[in-house]
This record gives structure tokens, C-alpha cells and sequence, in this order.
């Protein structure tokens, strides 16, 4: 199986929504709390939240769905998992036209909110945001 792992470390998607004079500023369809469509994020309603680890849970989108019975979509490309991984005090949302992108051609997609960020949990405990939790985390989702 290949995997592919992409990251964007600083741009968020309203960013880009602006600087493209894409919907974002236009004023068409119900804004939502950054100004974007609110449309633009129907792809992440199937985000959950999931525990990946003992009492560690991340909010997951994991696409495309599976069929009424549990196997996958017959159009996916079985050999390949993209992987978007968002840098700190991000989203997963700032992925939206790629997740997009690659679900047309019929790639399996993974993408979460890291602990602290988006919908996932945001416990005060300085610790639960160390390198070697954030790095277990990103293992676990990738089992």
C-alpha cells in the first residue's frame, strides 16, 4: 500500500480562498465564522470524533464512505491512503480543495485535527501537547 502524506504548515484555507478571489469575500451563500461558505464544509460532517488512543480522541474525517456493508467503495484506488496532517493552531478544514481534489479521482483520504486544534479536545494539561504525544497520535491514526 502506498501512503502519501501532505502537510501545510502555516496557510489556512480562508487564505487561500482570499488571494484566489474565490468565494470567500464574494458574498454568495450563508457565511460562516471565517467569512467562507458554509457550504464549502458539507465535506466535514463526516468528521467524528474518535478515540485513536487510551482516553485520546481526535476528530477524524476518513473518506470516501464504505458501502452499506462495510466494504469498500468499488471505485477506490485500494493502494493508496493520502495522509493531511495540518501544522499547529490549524485545521483539518484548510485541506478542503485538495481532500476534494483527490477524492474525484478515487483516492481513500485521511484527515483529523491534531489535540488542541479544530474539534478535537483541548485539555489545559501542558503535557498532553508534547512531541512524543503528537507523534503517537499521528501513529495511531495511521494504523
Amino acid at each position: 500500500m502506498n501512503v502519501i502524506l501532505r502537510t501545510l504548515w502555516f496557510w489556512p484555507h480562508w487564505f487561500w480562498r482570499y488571494f484566489s478571489g474565490g468565494p470567500i469575500y464574494n458574498g454568495q451563500g450563508s457565511q460562516g465564522s471565517l467569512g467562507c461558505d458554509v457550504a464549502d464544509l458539507e465535506l466535514f460532517r463526516y468528521a467524528q470524533l474518535t478515540e485513536i488512543r487510551n482516553n485520546r480522541s481526535l476528530n477524524l474525517l476518513t473518506l470516501p464512505h464504505h458501502e452499506a456493508d462495510g466494504s469498500p467503495s468499488s471505485k477506490t484506488r485500494r493502494d493508496t491512503v493520502i495522509f493531511f496532517v495540518h501544522g499547529s493552531m490549524a485545521n483539518m478544514q484548510q485541506f478542503e480543495f485538495q481532500i476534494e481534489h483527490f477524492l474525484k479521482d478515487h483516492y481513500a483520504v485521511v484527515a483529523f485535527d491534531c489535540y488542541g486544534c479544530g474539534a478535537s479536545p483541548k485539555p489545559k494539561d501542558r503535557a498532553a501537547y508534547s512531541h512524543a504525544e503528537m507523534f503517537a497520535d499521528l501513529v495511531a491514526v495511521f494504523r
